[in-house]
């Protein structure tokens, strides 16, 4: 009797657990280790993911599909058992095999839990965050999560339309701000402003779900110094792409992690042969690589930093992309 009374009660047990909440991915988004930290790679547009804690311009979420076993290591870091020892980064797929769907992609370095192996595949979970502007109807932020703020999104903001992938270059095209906004000197990186309700704009670029626009106003003339002639900031890897005649020759600051110090061969021609240059991630938020040729000199120097360094560098665009990878090529100048 005992076990038939226990098996009723095991039965009628899912239906007192509430169902976890669901978010979909409106735009391909990079995935990043806390709202405002390191990005660990980027998730596909159209994905659902479990939803956990929610951030006033993040929400988490929890992570989980199959790698090439090859592509893990072992690792004891923060709690996690495994950890992309590919540099160049790893598909995430939602089946173990090469043809299935495409999730996302985790950059070198991303550290995760390993479930289990199979035919040459291991299924790993992690949980991250993503931008709240890249989740379709984005979940209420909770009174005890953040405080409200002018720069906090309505809750029932939804996120942009995603761009069409063939449409990285802006027109010019006048858009309007109807609920405001939070700007950004890049996608997801530090806040320089807030956008008033229903502010004009002129769209200067598009990139994975992010607009760079440009707005008309006018400051006292007493508010402003005058910055000598420099390098443009703020300059995505997808703008240089989109319009590589405007970029190429011009140069930039980009905020760049040091992955490693190589040499040029032919299976990338943009690069002196034999010549040294460094294999970095960025420019940061973006979570791609950059390759940056230096002289004999700066490459010593980098040998001898700390690992994953993150530096600002000045460089010299010479390249949208490689000619097998969609990696920019630039020259080093300086690092500020």
């Amino acid at each position: 009797m005992q076990a038939l009374i226990l098996g009723a009660l095991l039965a009628f047990r899912p239906a007192t657990v509430t169902a976890q909440d669901q978010v979909r991915i409106s735009a391909q988004t990079p995935l990043l280790k806390t709202p405002d930290a390191t990005i660990l790679g980027r998730v596909e547009r159209g994905t659902t993911w479990v939803q956990g804690r929610v951030d006033r311009k993040a929400v988490e979420i929890t992570v989980e599909g199959w790698i090439f076993a090859s592509s893990l290591g072992a690792t004891t870091r923060e709690g996690f058992n495994a950890i992309v020892n590919d540099g160049q980064g790893q598909n995430l797929r939602a089946d173990p095999r090469p043809d299935g769907k495409l999730l996302g992609r985790l950059s070198g370095g991303a550290l995760l839990m390993r479930l289990e192996t199979k035919d040459g595949w291991t299924r790993v979970r992690r949980q991250a965050w993503v931008a709240r502007l890249a989740v379709s109807d984005p979940p209420a932020t909770p009174a005890t999560t953040a405080t409200p703020s002018a720069l906090s999104p309505p809750p029932t903001q939804s996120a942009p339309p995603a761009a069409p992938a063939q449409s990285n270059l802006g027109d010019g095209s006048r858009a309007n701000a109807p609920r405001g906004a939070t700007m950004m000197a890049t996608p997801g990186g530090e806040v320089v402003g807030t956008l008033a309700p229903k502010s004009d704009v002129r769209v200067l670029a598009r990139a994975n779900g992010w607009m760079r626009v440009r707005i008309d106003a006018w400051v006292p003339d007493t508010s402003l110094e005058t910055s000598a002639p420099g390098a443009a900031t703020g300059v995505t890897a997808a703008e240089v792409r989109a319009d590589p005649a405007r970029w190429i020759g011009q140069i930039v600051d980009w905020r760049l992690q040091v992955v490693a110090v190589q040499v040029g061969d032919g299976l990338r021609p943009e690069l002196p042969e034999g010549k040294p240059y460094l294999l970095t991630r960025g420019p940061l938020p973006e979570s791609g690589f950059v390759y940056v040729t230096v002289s004999p000199e700066q490459a010593q120097r980098y040998r001898d930093a700390a690992p994953l360094q993150e530096i600002v560098a000045r460089v010299r665009i010479r390249a949208p992309a490689s000619k097998y990878l969609p990696t920019p090529v630039v020259e080093f100048i300086s690092e500020q």
